[in-house]
C-alpha cells in the first residue's frame, strides 16, 4: 500500500514537473516573440527616423523643388538640354528618381508602411510620377537594357500605390488624426 501511494505521488511529481516545464517553456517563447516584435517595431521606427533625417533637409526640398521647375518640350529636348548639356542636374533627376525608387522598395517589402510614406512626403512620390514618369519610360527602353521594366521599377510601384490606395490611406490617416484631436479638444473659449 505503501509502495503504491508512494508511486502515485512519483508520478504526480514527475506530472506536475512536465506540466511545470510545459509552462515555463510557453511563457519563454511568449517572452521571445514579443521581444521580436518589439525589435522589428524599434528597427522600422529607427529606418523611418532615417529616412526623415533625410528628406526633411532644407538640400532635399531644395533639390525637389528645382528639379520640378525643369520644362523640356520632349524626350530630344531633355536629352539635348539635361542629359548631355546638364550632367550635375541629371545627376541630381537620377538622384532623385532613386530615393523615391528605394522608398518603394522598403514599401514592396514591408519595411515601411503605405501610411507611413504618406505621413513621411505626403504626395511628392505621385507628383514626381506624373511630371517624370513618361520621360523615364522612355529614357529606360532607349538605355537599351536587357529588363527596362525593372529601371526605376520601385518608383513606379510607389507612385501607382499611391494612387491606388489614396483616398483610403488619406480618409484613415485624416479620421485617426481627427478622432485623437477630438479626445483632445479643450475648449478655447
Amino acid at each position: 500500500m505503501v509502495e503504491i501511494t508512494l508511486s502515485i505521488v512519483l508520478q504526480l511529481v514527475q506530472t506536475i514537473g512536465i506540466l511545470v516545464g510545459i509552462v515555463y517553456y510557453l511563457t519563454i517563447m511568449r517572452n521571445t516573440q514579443r521581444t521580436q516584435q518589439i525589435q522589428l517595431e524599434t528597427r522600422q521606427t529607427q529606418l523611418y527616423m532615417q529616412l526623415f533625417k533625410e528628406l526633411y533637409t532644407p538640400e532635399f526640398w531644395k533639390l525637389y523643388l528645382d528639379l520640378s521647375r525643369i520644362e523640356w518640350e520632349d524626350v530630344d529636348d531633355f536629352r539635348r538640354r539635361i542629359i548631355q548639356n546638364d550632367p550635375e542636374t541629371f545627376a541630381k533627376l537620377l538622384s532623385l528618381w532613386w530615393t523615391l525608387g528605394e522608398i518603394g522598395t522598403m514599401l514592396f517589402n514591408g519595411m515601411i508602411e503605405l501610411y507611413q510614406v504618406f505621413q513621411l512626403i505626403g504626395e511628392i512620390p505621385i507628383l514626381a510620377w506624373k511630371k517624370w514618369w513618361p520621360l523615364i519610360e522612355k529614357l529606360r527602353t532607349d538605355w537599351g537594357w536587357k529588363y527596362p521594366e525593372i529601371s526605376y521599377g520601385h518608383f513606379d510601384y510607389l507612385a501607382r500605390r499611391m494612387m491606388h490606395e489614396y483616398d483610403s490611406i488619406y480618409e484613415n490617416v485624416l479620421s485617426k488624426m481627427n478622432e485623437d484631436i477630438q479626445k483632445w479638444d479643450i475648449s478655447l473659449n
